[in-house]
């Protein structure tokens, strides 16, 4: 593709036609019969927390690298995959009014590194949003946006109404649109159990469940700064993404090729660098293609 392409009547915003993943959360194939080299690293997942939960699928899965959770990084000290993390581990909490008070169901235990006060305070107040029982499929996409908030400088955005809201389901967040979708049903913790074999619905015999999954993000015009992180490749089902005329800089993650049901892209009119990547050519559903606007990004593939 050249900057610019439309391949067809553009949109993405319809719900046929989407491709089903077969495999993990982030559509993503395990790189041999082994524990990826990071796993190995990591050592024997020990459950002993939603945080720890978290952590070690997405670097399993190859969605998140070991860096971004070890790093240091940003005037803050975390990196945008940290920040998201921690915001699902100790602030994403149903409000009490909605539910009762059973602290069994409170994860990550009382002293979460990086944890204050009002942390704590927030994480006694009602029941977890997301724990390790929930399908892994929406754990790591919540996981996902919450990324893109912070890696885009979220908090200097223009409008971000309901991002972030505790208890708040991320389909509701200003710029997400979502459809259901049939998913496995597997939870966080079974996926852990073994991350080399992620039960998949080839052979039709994988418990199923339906789930709002994400389909669309538009953000255009909106003071998106930052960059735009490789943990996007696992919104498995993105049809159209659309974050044109802002400020977003550095290269384009080549793990965008994992987007196979794209059918809309307008990143035109940011500071990207670069090159466009190659594994684009993946995108076979592609009908409208814009990067055009971006004076430091090469123009052809």
């Amino acid at each position: 593709f050249e900057e610019g392409v439309d391949a067809g009547d553009g949109g993405g915003g319809g719900g046929t036609g989407t491709t089903s993943p077969t495999i993990s959360p982030g559509s993503i194939s395990p790189t041999s019969s082994s524990a990826p080299t990071s796993v190995a690293f990591l050592g024997n997942y020990t459950g002993d927390s939603f945080s720890d939960a978290i952590e070690y699928h997405l670097i399993a899965q190859e969605i998140s690298s070991i860096a971004s959770f070890r790093e240091v990084a940003g005037a803050d000290g975390d990196t945008a995959q940290q920040r998201a993390r921690d915001f699902l581990v100790l602030l994403d909490f149903l409000p009490t009014s909605v539910n009762d008070e059973d602290e069994d169901d409170i994860v990550g235990g009382e002293d979460e590194e990086g944890g204050n006060g009002k942390m704590r305070q927030l994480r006694n107040s009602g029941r977890a949003y997301l724990k390790t029982s929930t399908p892994a499929y929406r754990v790591v996409q919540r996981f996902v946006i919450a990324t893109l908030y912070f890696a885009t400088n979220g908090t200097q955005w223009i409008n971000s109404d309901f991002w972030l809201e505790p208890g708040v389901h991320e389909c509701e967040w200003l710029g997400i649109q979502c459809q259901e979708i049939s998913i496995p049903s597997v939870s966080l913790s079974e996926v852990l159990k073994n991350p080399d074999k992620i039960p998949t619905d080839e052979n039709g015999d994988v418990p199923m469940t339906t789930e709002l999954m994400v389909i669309e993000i538009n953000l255009p015009e909106n003071n998106l700064g930052g960059f735009l992180p490789q943990e996007i490749m696992a919104l498995p089902y993105l049809q159209m993404l659309g974050l044109w005329s802002n400020d977003i800089s550095g290269t384009l993650p080549t793990q965008m090729g994992k987007l196979v049901n794209l059918k809309s892209v307008h990143l035109e009119d940011n500071l990207f660098s670069g090159g466009i990547p190659t594994e684009i050519g993946m995108w076979t559903k592609i009908e409208d293609l814009s990067f055009s606007g971006n004076e430091d990004l090469e123009e052809k593939l």
